[in-house]
């Protein structure tokens, strides 16, 4: 057997051997996500017991999901220069055609992470990010409630757009 017959097969059985423990993690995973699986089903089913479209409940969960992941991905940056030039780029960059209600979403949530991570830095903006905390608490909760049912809405709207 030639050098290179014997380097294939030792390749091949070592990735074999790493395909193997790859699918039973995969496995191992399922199991402990089945029972995660049938309460996400029950709850499903119940929502549309009382009259949610589940089509419906499921983009809503999916477009929830990006908007977090877009939110981490500022929460990533560290430098103010970074979050500074993130600003930048997105005011020059157009809004996702057919999403600008889910595009106003984010930003709002993406602007309070911002401000977050600069109030880390600077008492300065600690203050005006109190400020505006202070401000949301102090929102009656059916002024709360109203702005949260207009939310939805909004976010309906988009979930329409898109279908």
């Amino acid at each position: 057997m030639s050098n290179t017959a014997t380097a294939a097969e030792r390749w091949v059985l070592e990735i074999e051997r790493h395909v193997l423990a790859q699918k039973q993690i995969m496995m191992d995973a399922a199991s402990k996500c089945a029972p995660f699986k049938k309460l996400i089903g029950e709850a499903k089913a119940a929502a549309k017991n009382e009259g949610i479209s589940v089509e419906a409940l499921n983009a809503l969960i999916t477009q929830r999901q990006h908007l977090r992941n877009a939110v981490g991905v500022v929460k990533k940056l560290e430098d103010d220069d970074l979050i500074s030039e993130l600003e930048m780029l997105r005011d020059q960059v157009p809004a996702v055609e057919g999403v600008e209600d889910l595009w106003a979403y984010a930003r709002e949530q993406i602007e309070g992470e911002i401000a977050e991570a600069k109030a880390k830095r600077s008492p300065r903006a600690a203050a005006a990010a109190k400020a505006k905390s202070d401000a949301l608490d102090d929102l009656a909760d059916d002024e709360f409630d109203r702005v949260g049912r207009e939310n939805v809405t909004k976010l309906n709207a988009g979930i329409k757009k898109l279908n």
